[in-house]
C-alpha cells in the first residue's frame, strides 16, 4: 500500500503529467502510451488517421467529421460545424472586443440574409413554373 504523499502522488514518466490518483495514470496510459504493436489499430473510416484506442478515434471524428445543423455563436452568429467547435469558437469570441463583434455580427447577418434571398427567388422561380403547369394540366 503506497500513501498518497508528496513522493507518492502518481505521475506519468512519459509525459511527466501529476494525477489524481493510480486508475486515472493506469487510464492515461493506456489511452495515450500503448505498445508500438498495438499503435494506429483503430482507423477512421472516413478521412483515414489511426488512432491506438477507440476514445481516441471517437474525439477524433466527433470533433473533425460531425456534422449537426444550426449551431451558431450566440456572440457573433457565425455557423459552426458542431458542438465542439462551436464550444472552441464561442471561448475565442468571449476575448474579442464589443467592436469586433458588432462587425462579424453584421458581416454574418447579411451573408444570411443574402442566402434567404436566394431562397426566396429560387422559391418564386419554382412555385411559378409549378403554376404554370398547374394551369396547363387544367386548360389541357
Amino acid at each position: 500500500h503506497i500513501r498518497k504523499t508528496e513522493r507518492h502522488t502518481p505521475y506519468c514518466k512519459l509525459c511527466n503529467i501529476r494525477f489524481k490518483n493510480y486508475p486515472n495514470l493506469r487510464h492515461h496510459k493506456r489511452l495515450y502510451h500503448v505498445q508500438k504493436e498495438d499503435a494506429g489499430q483503430f482507423p477512421c473510416e472516413t478521412c483515414g488517421k489511426s488512432y491506438n484506442t477507440t476514445t481516441l478515434l471517437n474525439q477524433h471524428w466527433s470533433y473533425v467529421h460531425k456534422v449537426q445543423e444550426n449551431l451558431n455563436c450566440n456572440l457573433c452568429s457565425k455557423p459552426c460545424q458542431n458542438m465542439n467547435k462551436l464550444k472552441r469558437h464561442t471561448l475565442k469570441c468571449l476575448t474579442r472586443t464589443p467592436q469586433f463583434l458588432a462587425t462579424q455580427r453584421t458581416h454574418y447577418e447579411q451573408f444570411t440574409q443574402q442566402i434567404l434571398l436566394a431562397q426566396t427567388i429560387q422559391f418564386n422561380i419554382n412555385n411559378k413554373e409549378d403554376r404554370r403547369a398547374e394551369t396547363a394540366k387544367i386548360l389541357g
